[in-house]
């Protein structure tokens, strides 16, 4: 006979503190125990980031688990006040222990979560709750200073721009009606949608005002790593959690580099139960993909059903890692490899006991007669040292004709250069971009792993950036990006203070492009493009002592910049390469 569910609805959980949230419970009909999953939706219990992206609590249910979805404090239903980081932790702990407690729960908790809903359940796995059995993060960050409202020190400023209008709008909407609602819907309105503002200076202004997303000026204000993200910094405090993690990330997602930072905190953890049963999995997917119509693909490149990042994968990858841990007779661990990762260019999936796999470094030189401004241009990439004396690059960086964003790990929208894998081809016609490319490859070179540019530059301005990109061009000229970053050289010794640099002299800078598994195929060839800026993906450096938030239009200044590659200072690419390459 067919088990019968029971959905509660508004069911109210009392925090620590007074606040109350409210939450949907799918249980069984009898108050029979079942091992439950908790999830905290911000967007709504009931929209489909509640209900359908990672697992429908319908089928868990099916499965055997009651599911237990909660607006996160300060959204939906739930009282209290929304903030991207803070309080999780203890929102966490509490619903996990007041959902043991319940006739329905057989007292085996397992926490899930996507996104900002990821944060959540990160952040309760660090609070670890007694209950807790395992939890699973898809798609979110764990360093939020460097990988989500920041990377490398530059603000995220499309993505980040996005998202304080959508929960901005949010704030509108649970404000009581009267005046001063309607003050904060024109001011918000006035605003209209963020792209337009991103050219705005200076950046203090925000997209919203700041009644409806303190945070995001918080974030402006926090420009460097202080106490603000340390006391949120996941991977830091991962040494905390007592439990299994699954993790599930995308080389194409703007938060890869804290979902790194937490695998490598899980790789390196005290506790040898949490250390060697905790999982990765790494796809070629953007932030979006697994929510999208189209979860096989990235940007323009579609990986076919192999690659598949949506609910027919998600769904049954989260019920057996749940069962592992939540049903008899768990627990089970998991008998394969620590990571599994995809192959682009290879279209395939392999493992490893450990991210990154075994690799060799193989050094490209950027090399080149002084004239690689453009794809036409003379910069090649060499295996071969550049010698003494040979000829530096230069191009102008106007911040107000910034080198537009083009695919990537970014949220932008289709009319902005859209996200993933596009073609490079119309940002290598601009001057500004320094392109070095290798001879044409006879064999294939697969890659695992960080990818890192070491780079001697010099600069007119007193603090500037310089952007990196990643691109295998293909034989009929489609230049596919395939990882990217950014310096900011007043951060060039770290993201907790500012260090400006004296115009003219050359630096060494190391530009992070971060990991990525791809395998350039025969006949394809190997491509760098050097600038300074990827907006608006990055908010620009207008090349002046002024920080950046608060620099203004008439603070602008052209900058020109200077790309070294000789025997004294060889700008080098570092790929690491997989011996079956």
């Amino acid at each position: 006979m067919t088990a019968r569910m029971w959905l509660d609805l508004g069911v109210e959980i009392p925090m620590r503190d007074g606040t109350v949230l409210r939450a949907d419970v799918y249980r069984a009909a009898d108050d029979r125990p079942l091992p439950t999953l908790v999830h905290h939706p911000y967007q709504g219990r009931r929209s489909k980031e509640g209900l359908a992206v990672l697992v429908n609590p319908v089928t868990a249910f099916d499965h055997g688990y009651a599911t237990v979805l909660v607006d996160a404090r300060g959204t939906g239903d739930s009282d209290g006040e929304w903030r991207p980081f803070a309080g999780h932790d203890a929102d966490g702990y509490d619903t996990v222990e007041w959902c043991a407690a319940q006739p329905w729960c057989d007292g085996s908790v397992g926490v899930y979560g996507s996104s900002g809903m990821g944060v959540t359940a990160l952040r309760t796995a660090i609070a670890a709750p007694p209950h807790l059995r395992a939890a699973l993060l898809a798609f979110t960050g764990g360093t939020y200073h460097d990988g989500w409202a920041y990377t490398s020190g530059v603000l995220e400023l499309s993505w980040s721009q996005w998202w304080a209008r959508v929960m901005g709008a949010g704030r509108l909407a649970r404000l009581p009606a009267g005046p001063e609602r309607d003050a904060l819907a024109e001011r918000f309105a006035a605003a209209r949608d963020p792209w337009p503002s991103a050219r705005r200076l200076p950046l203090t202004g925000g997209p919203v005002p700041a009644e409806l997303a303190p945070w995001f000026h918080e974030w402006l204000a926090h420009r460097t790593y202080d106490d603000h993200w340390a006391c949120v910094d996941s991977a830091a405090q991962a040494h905390r959690i007592k439990v299994p993690v699954l993790q599930v990330g995308g080389y194409f997602d703007t938060f890869m580099p804290g979902h790194l930072a937490v695998s490598r905190a899980l790789q390196s953890h005290p506790d040898p139960f949490v250390r060697d049963n905790s999982r990765n999995v790494l796809g070629p997917w953007t932030h979006t993909s697994y929510m999208s119509n189209r979860p096989t693909s990235t940007g323009s490149r579609d990986w076919g059903p192999a690659a598949d990042s949506g609910w027919r994968t998600m769904t049954p990858l989260l019920l057996d890692w749940f069962d592992r841990w939540m049903k008899p007779p768990a627990p089970r661990p998991p008998a394969e490899p620590r990571v599994r990762y995809f192959v682009m260019g290879e279209g395939t999936w392999r493992t490893s006991a450990a991210w990154p796999p075994p690799s060799t470094p193989l050094t490209l030189y950027l090399r080149g007669g002084g004239s690689a401004n453009g794809a036409h241009g003379d910069g090649t990439l060499s295996t071969v040292p550049p010698p003494p004396g040979e000829p530096r690059d230069t191009f102008r960086y106007d911040p107000l004709d910034p080198v537009p964003t083009r695919g990537g790990a970014t949220l932008a929208p289709a009319e902005l250069g859209g996200d993933g894998i596009q073609d490079q081809t119309p940002i290598e016609e601009r001057p500004d971009v320094l392109v070095y490319t290798s001879p044409v490859l006879p064999d294939p070179i697969l890659i695992a792993g960080p990818v890192t540019l070491t780079l001697y530059a010099a600069s007119s301005a007193v603090d500037t950036d310089f952007t990196a990109k990643l691109v295998d061009v293909e034989p009929g000229g489609f230049a596919a990006n395939i990882c990217e970053g950014i310096v900011r050289t007043r951060h060039r010794h770290g993201f907790d203070h500012d260090d400006l640099i004296d115009p003219g002299t050359p630096y060494e800078l190391t530009v992070r492009l971060f990991d990525v598994a791809h395998s350039f195929a025969p006949g394809h060839r190997i491509r760098l493009e050097v600038s300074s800026s990827n907006f608006p993906r990055f908010a620009r450096n207008l090349n002046t002592a002024v920080h950046p938030h608060d620099a203004g239009p008439g603070d602008a200044m052209t900058a020109v910049q200077q790309i070294f590659h000789d025997g004294d200072r060889p700008s080098c690419l570092t790929l690491p390469v997989l011996a079956d390459g």
